[in-house]
């Protein structure tokens, strides 16, 4: 019988998923696996690490093939695997995505980078690097990005036929959600063929560019742990290709968007009004603390706050920086 992994018989093929809640990897890898397991001698599994399952925190997803007799019984994490995919770039600030990646592991990311400019950026040691534009296809589409990933995953790994995973998206929608089917192949269909495969120079020896080993020598004072607290956090990363942008001239400061906002992302500041008296003015937004639920668009009665669609840079060179008095 015909080779179908690339590693051989009786040896796990393991394929890494990091996203975030709301993303939907899991769903991913369950066709993934779905479709795997109807090739004769393809045995496959599917297990999740959720952490708080909630929208927006950290999820990683695992599936395992096996092409063998033998039934699959190791359901523990991925610690060596073959393929990774980051259905977020800003995850590569956060997490350890190439974590015991094999030799000759696949890293697939969503990004606008080219696959060298990703890899510079954030020190990556990976040689085989896919890099789309998923973000923007779905914008386009009206798909979540799962199906986008989909389509590279497949793209990669060639034992996988593109006609059958295609129907996999319509069986999985079509019975609660016709109405989806078809961005959704549409979406699957332009992550297969935009996903750009690259060899690079990776950035050899490096790791995680954000990891910081703290012991009893160099311990920040007070014990305090990094990122644990809420002035620190980036929450950027649940953002799904959508922000608010802010029209200041068109702000009555009716403060109907701060209200609404779940992550204290807007600021203000106490200036001298129109009668001399002194008013909370709003100044912007800190889109650090944004993570583009677009509720405060919904609310504002004057048209100051208007879906934008996110381009790089955009929320850098656009945010209002929160000042916290106590840690001046």
């Amino acid at each position: 019988m015909k080779q179908i992994l690339p590693n051989g018989k009786e040896s796990f093929y393991e394929l890494r998923f990091h996203s975030i809640g709301g993303q939907g990897a899991y769903t991913t890898g369950q066709m993934v696996a779905s479709t795997a397991s109807t090739i004769e001698g393809l045995k496959s599994a599917i297990f999740a690490s959720y952490g708080s399952e909630k929208k927006g925190a950290p999820v990683n997803v695992f599936v395992r093939f096996l092409e063998s007799e033998k039934n699959i019984t190791n359901f523990s994490a991925v610690k060596n695997p073959n393929v990774v995919v980051v259905f977020h770039e800003q995850l590569l600030k956060t997490q350890d995505v190439l974590a015991g990646i094999q030799e000759n592991g696949i890293l697939i990311i969503n990004t606008s980078l080219s696959a060298q400019e990703v890899v510079d950026m954030y020190q990556l040691d990976c040689d085989n690097v896919v890099t789309l534009d998923g973000t923007k296809i779905s914008v386009e589409t009206g798909a979540k990005i799962n199906t986008i990933m989909y389509g590279a995953v497949v793209k990669e790994l060639n034992f996988l036929d593109f006609e059958l995973a295609k129907n996999q998206i319509a069986e999985k929608l079509s019975y609660k959600y016709p109405q989806l089917v078809e961005s959704n192949v549409e979406a699957f269909s332009r992550g297969y063929n935009e996903a750009s495969s690259s060899s690079v120079n990776a950035i050899k020896g490096k790791g995680f560019a954000n990891s910081i080993n703290l012991g009893y020598e160099n311990q920040i004072d007070g014990g305090v742990i990094l990122g644990a607290n809420a002035f620190n956090v980036d929450r950027s990363i649940s953002r799904e290709g959508y922000l608010p942008s802010f029209d200041k001239e068109t702000c009555i400061n009716c403060t109907k968007c701060d209200t609404t906002c779940p992550d204290d992302c807007f600021v203000w500041e106490e200036v001298e009004g129109r009668r001399g008296r002194m008013e909370m003015t709003l100044q912007g937004i800190d889109y650090n603390f944004c993570k583009g639920c677009l509720r405060c668009v919904v609310a504002c009665p004057t048209g100051a706050l208007q879906t934008q669609v996110e381009e790089r840079n955009y929320a850098n060179e656009n945010t209002t920086k929160k000042v916290f008095d106590f840690i001046k």
